[in-house]
Protein backbone atom coordinates (compact mmCIF):
# COMPACT_ATOMS: atom_id res chain seq x y z
CA UNK A 1 0.00 0.00 0.00
CA UNK A 2 1.33 3.45 -0.92
CA UNK A 3 2.16 6.09 1.71
CA UNK A 4 -0.88 8.16 0.73
CA UNK A 5 -3.31 5.23 0.81
CA UNK A 6 -1.94 3.99 4.13
CA UNK A 7 -2.15 7.49 5.63
CA UNK A 8 -5.79 7.77 4.50
CA UNK A 9 -6.54 4.31 5.85
CA UNK A 10 -5.05 5.16 9.24
CA UNK A 11 -6.91 8.47 9.34
CA UNK A 12 -10.24 6.82 8.51
CA UNK A 13 -9.58 4.18 11.16
CA UNK A 14 -8.76 6.59 13.98
CA UNK A 15 -11.71 8.81 13.11
CA UNK A 16 -14.02 6.09 14.36
CA UNK A 17 -11.81 4.04 16.69
CA UNK A 18 -9.58 4.82 19.63
CA UNK A 19 -5.87 4.25 18.92
CA UNK A 20 -5.90 1.11 21.05
CA UNK A 21 -8.67 -0.40 18.94
CA UNK A 22 -7.21 0.96 15.69
CA UNK A 23 -3.98 -0.87 16.43
CA UNK A 24 -5.73 -4.18 15.76
CA UNK A 25 -6.36 -3.09 12.16
CA UNK A 26 -2.69 -2.21 11.65
CA UNK A 27 -1.05 -5.39 12.89
CA UNK A 28 0.02 -6.53 9.42
CA UNK A 29 2.06 -3.36 8.81
CA UNK A 30 5.64 -2.96 9.96
CA UNK A 31 6.74 -0.17 12.27
CA UNK A 32 8.70 1.58 9.53
CA UNK A 33 5.66 1.51 7.24
CA UNK A 34 3.45 3.14 9.86
CA UNK A 35 5.68 5.86 11.29
CA UNK A 36 5.68 8.09 8.20
CA UNK A 37 1.90 8.21 7.73
CA UNK A 38 1.29 8.55 11.49
CA UNK A 39 3.77 11.46 11.68
CA UNK A 40 1.92 13.05 8.78
CA UNK A 41 -1.35 12.85 10.69
CA UNK A 42 0.14 14.83 13.58
CA UNK A 43 -0.34 17.87 11.33
CA UNK A 44 -4.05 17.23 10.80
CA UNK A 45 -6.23 20.25 11.55
CA UNK A 46 -8.73 18.11 13.45
CA UNK A 47 -7.37 17.93 17.02
CA UNK A 48 -8.97 14.52 17.53
CA UNK A 49 -7.01 13.09 14.59
CA UNK A 50 -3.79 14.78 15.66
CA UNK A 51 -4.02 13.58 19.26
CA UNK A 52 -5.06 10.08 18.28
CA UNK A 53 -2.14 9.95 15.86
CA UNK A 54 0.18 10.95 18.73
CA UNK A 55 -1.25 8.21 20.92
CA UNK A 56 -1.00 5.72 18.08
CA UNK A 57 2.66 6.61 17.64
CA UNK A 58 3.20 5.68 21.28
CA UNK A 59 1.40 2.36 20.90
CA UNK A 60 3.21 1.23 17.75
CA UNK A 61 6.50 2.31 19.32
CA UNK A 62 5.76 0.19 22.36
CA UNK A 63 5.41 -2.88 20.17
CA UNK A 64 8.51 -2.04 18.12
CA UNK A 65 10.67 -1.51 21.22
CA UNK A 66 10.06 -5.12 22.29
CA UNK A 67 12.24 -6.20 19.38
CA UNK A 68 14.58 -3.23 18.97
CA UNK A 69 14.49 0.07 20.82
CA UNK A 70 16.79 1.91 18.39
CA UNK A 71 14.10 2.67 15.77
CA UNK A 72 12.02 4.18 18.57
CA UNK A 73 14.92 6.40 19.62
CA UNK A 74 15.19 7.42 15.96
CA UNK A 75 11.51 8.43 15.94
CA UNK A 76 12.04 10.53 19.07
CA UNK A 77 14.96 12.29 17.39
CA UNK A 78 12.87 12.91 14.26
CA UNK A 79 10.11 14.44 16.37
CA UNK A 80 12.69 16.60 18.13
CA UNK A 81 13.93 17.76 14.73
CA UNK A 82 10.37 18.72 13.78
CA UNK A 83 10.39 21.08 16.77
CA UNK A 84 13.70 22.60 15.78
CA UNK A 85 13.56 25.94 13.98
CA UNK A 86 16.09 24.62 11.48
CA UNK A 87 13.54 22.05 10.28
CA UNK A 88 11.62 24.87 8.59
CA UNK A 89 8.31 23.62 9.99
CA UNK A 90 6.25 24.22 13.10
CA UNK A 91 6.21 20.71 14.54
CA UNK A 92 2.47 20.30 15.11
CA UNK A 93 1.74 17.33 17.38
CA UNK A 94 5.39 16.39 17.78
CA UNK A 95 5.76 17.09 21.50
CA UNK A 96 2.48 15.23 22.16
CA UNK A 97 3.76 12.24 20.18
CA UNK A 98 7.04 12.34 22.09
CA UNK A 99 5.14 12.27 25.39
CA UNK A 100 2.97 9.36 24.26
CA UNK A 101 5.99 7.41 23.01
CA UNK A 102 7.98 8.04 26.18
CA UNK A 103 5.01 7.00 28.30
CA UNK A 104 4.95 3.61 26.62
CA UNK A 105 8.55 2.64 27.32
CA UNK A 106 10.52 3.09 30.55
CA UNK A 107 13.91 3.49 28.86
CA UNK A 108 12.62 6.11 26.44
CA UNK A 109 10.85 7.87 29.30
CA UNK A 110 14.01 8.14 31.38
CA UNK A 111 16.05 9.34 28.42
CA UNK A 112 13.64 11.97 27.15
CA UNK A 113 11.26 13.16 29.86
CA UNK A 114 13.34 16.19 30.86
CA UNK A 115 13.69 17.18 27.22
CA UNK A 116 9.93 16.94 26.70
CA UNK A 117 9.17 19.05 29.77
CA UNK A 118 11.77 21.62 28.69
CA UNK A 119 9.67 22.46 25.63
CA UNK A 120 7.17 24.08 28.02
CA UNK A 121 9.82 25.81 30.15
CA UNK A 122 10.27 29.52 29.23
CA UNK A 123 13.71 29.47 30.85
CA UNK A 124 14.91 26.57 28.72
CA UNK A 125 16.79 26.90 25.43
CA UNK A 126 14.35 24.27 24.11
CA UNK A 127 11.27 26.40 24.86
CA UNK A 128 8.90 26.43 21.89
CA UNK A 129 8.68 29.92 20.43
CA UNK A 130 5.49 29.25 18.48
CA UNK A 131 2.67 30.07 20.91
CA UNK A 132 0.20 27.74 19.22
CA UNK A 133 2.37 24.82 20.36
CA UNK A 134 2.18 25.79 24.03
CA UNK A 135 -1.12 24.00 24.84
CA UNK A 136 0.29 20.76 23.44
CA UNK A 137 3.51 21.22 25.38
CA UNK A 138 1.49 21.69 28.59
CA UNK A 139 -0.55 18.59 27.76
CA UNK A 140 2.66 16.63 27.17
CA UNK A 141 3.86 17.44 30.69
CA UNK A 142 0.58 16.06 32.02
CA UNK A 143 0.87 12.91 29.92
CA UNK A 144 4.29 12.18 31.41
CA UNK A 145 3.00 12.77 34.93
CA UNK A 146 0.04 10.51 34.29
CA UNK A 147 2.54 7.77 33.56
CA UNK A 148 4.91 8.56 36.43
CA UNK A 149 3.35 10.99 38.97
CA UNK A 150 6.49 10.94 41.12
CA UNK A 151 8.48 12.72 38.39
CA UNK A 152 7.23 16.02 39.72
CA UNK A 153 10.18 18.23 40.65
CA UNK A 154 10.97 19.83 37.30
CA UNK A 155 7.35 19.47 36.19
CA UNK A 156 6.10 21.30 39.29
CA UNK A 157 8.25 24.32 38.44
CA UNK A 158 7.07 24.37 34.82
CA UNK A 159 3.39 23.85 35.65
CA UNK A 160 3.51 26.76 38.10
CA UNK A 161 4.55 29.02 35.23
CA UNK A 162 2.02 27.55 32.80
CA UNK A 163 -0.88 28.08 35.21
CA UNK A 164 -0.25 31.81 34.88
CA UNK A 165 -0.16 31.75 31.07
CA UNK A 166 -2.43 34.19 29.23
CA UNK A 167 -3.87 31.46 26.99
CA UNK A 168 -6.76 29.51 28.60
CA UNK A 169 -5.79 26.47 26.54
CA UNK A 170 -2.38 26.46 28.19
CA UNK A 171 -3.78 27.10 31.67
CA UNK A 172 -6.36 24.34 31.25
CA UNK A 173 -3.88 21.74 30.10
CA UNK A 174 -1.50 22.80 32.86
CA UNK A 175 -4.29 22.16 35.36
CA UNK A 176 -4.78 18.71 33.88
CA UNK A 177 -1.05 18.16 34.25
CA UNK A 178 -1.29 19.21 37.90
CA UNK A 179 -4.13 16.74 38.42
CA UNK A 180 -1.67 13.94 37.62
CA UNK A 181 0.84 15.02 40.27
CA UNK A 182 1.20 13.31 43.62
CA UNK A 183 1.47 16.57 45.54
CA UNK A 184 0.34 20.04 44.47
CA UNK A 185 0.84 21.86 47.78
CA UNK A 186 3.07 24.42 46.08
CA UNK A 187 0.48 25.00 43.36
CA UNK A 188 -2.69 25.14 45.45
CA UNK A 189 -2.91 28.95 45.79
CA UNK A 190 -2.76 29.39 42.01
CA UNK A 191 -5.22 26.56 41.39
CA UNK A 192 -7.68 28.09 43.86
CA UNK A 193 -7.45 31.42 42.05
CA UNK A 194 -8.66 29.66 38.90
CA UNK A 195 -11.88 28.38 40.48
CA UNK A 196 -13.72 31.46 39.19
CA UNK A 197 -12.28 31.29 35.68
CA UNK A 198 -15.01 30.17 33.27
CA UNK A 199 -12.87 30.18 30.12
CA UNK A 200 -12.94 26.86 28.29
CA UNK A 201 -10.37 24.64 26.61
CA UNK A 202 -10.26 21.28 24.87
CA UNK A 203 -8.66 18.30 26.60
CA UNK A 204 -7.61 15.00 25.06
CA UNK A 205 -8.04 12.16 27.52
CA UNK A 206 -9.00 8.50 27.25
CA UNK A 207 -8.90 8.66 23.46
CA UNK A 208 -11.36 11.50 23.03
CA UNK A 209 -11.64 15.29 22.96
CA UNK A 210 -13.75 17.08 25.53
CA UNK A 211 -14.44 20.76 26.19
CA UNK A 212 -14.13 21.73 29.84
CA UNK A 213 -14.00 24.98 31.79
CA UNK A 214 -10.90 26.03 33.68
CA UNK A 215 -12.98 26.38 36.85
CA UNK A 216 -14.18 22.77 36.58
CA UNK A 217 -10.67 21.51 35.93
CA UNK A 218 -9.35 23.46 38.92
CA UNK A 219 -12.10 21.92 41.03
CA UNK A 220 -11.09 18.46 39.82
CA UNK A 221 -7.46 19.10 40.69
CA UNK A 222 -8.31 20.12 44.25
CA UNK A 223 -10.65 17.16 44.74
CA UNK A 224 -7.89 14.73 43.77
CA UNK A 225 -5.65 16.18 46.45
CA UNK A 226 -8.09 15.69 49.34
Amino acid sequence: MSYKKLKNFIKTTIQTKTPENALKDLKKYKFKQLTGPVKGLLFDLDPLISFRAAELMGLISKEAAKENIEPVRDIMRQLMWNLNEESGGIGWGSVEAMAETASQNKKIFDEFYKIIISYADPESSSFLDHEDLHPGAAWAVGRLLKQEPEKGDYANYVIKILLQHKDPKVKGNALWAASNMKNISDLKPIVKNLLQNNEKFILYEEGDINTISISKMAENVLKKQI
